[in-house]
């Protein structure tokens, strides 16, 4: 069964708002849940062009991959950045074509506050860039290596990601145009509360007409 993994990975209810208000170039752990149930077994293949996104989603993602007990693979069409990265180690084989581009980098974040504030912070990064190596390990030749290239911030071409072992094999390309980064899409407070309360709105009828149905019947 494939799977277009395409556009900026988002948590579940970020993804359902985007998509509410036409943005539909994203990819959520809710997608790849129904993704497994329907495969049932079967192979899994991910066509991958993706920026990345929320890291708490692509590991939530890895985890459901990882957890699946059919056979997956992942194929880089054009590139697979930041959060698409960690999401695909969990598949059995990554392939990437010729002309795609692979992006590690160190874990970011935003935070305000004093001296004590920010080196709690800076200790945070510091584990999560411990538990993104862990999902690179299965597959780089060391924790060390990965970690140098992740203080890099870097776009490698698919000769040098297979050469650091991120990928497995390198395909002919099929005709895709390679996008250079993008900027990473998720909805303002505004956007989350109005959607919630359209939802609540259509709940509220759905159970109202519920009502006059059972009443009519």
């Amino acid at each position: 069964m494939e799977f277009d993994f395409r556009g900026d990975i988002l948590p579940d209810e970020y993804a359902e708002v985007m998509r509410y208000y036409g943005y539909k170039n994203n990819i959520c752990p809710g997608d790849i849940r129904a993704l497994t149930h329907k495969a049932a077994g079967e192979e899994i293949i991910l066509h991958v062009d993706s920026d990345g996104g929320s890291l708490v989603a692509g590991t939530e993602i890895y985890s459901l991959l990882k957890g699946y007990k059919g056979a997956k693979k992942a194929h880089i069409r054009s590139r697979a950045a930041s959060s698409a990265t960690v999401a695909i180690m969990a598949c059995d084989e990554i392939t990437a074509e010729s002309v795609s581009l692979v992006c590690v980098h160190n874990p970011t974040t935003y935070s305000s506050g004093d001296a004590g504030v920010m080196r709690h912070t800076a200790e945070e990064l510091d584990n999560v860039k411990s538990a993104i190596i862990a999902a690179y390990s299965g597959r780089v030749k060391s924790r060390d290596e990965i970690s140098a290239l992740m203080d890099r911030d870097i776009w490698l071409d698919a000769e040098k990601a297979l050469e650091y072992g991120l990928i497995d094999r390198i395909e002919e390309a099929r005709g895709h145009i390679i996008n250079s980064a993008g900027r990473d899409i998720f909805p303002t407070e505004k956007m989350i509360a109005d959607y919630r309360e359209a939802k609540n709105s259509r709940t509220s009828l759905a159970k109202e007409k519920a009502k006059i149905e059972i009443f009519t019947i």
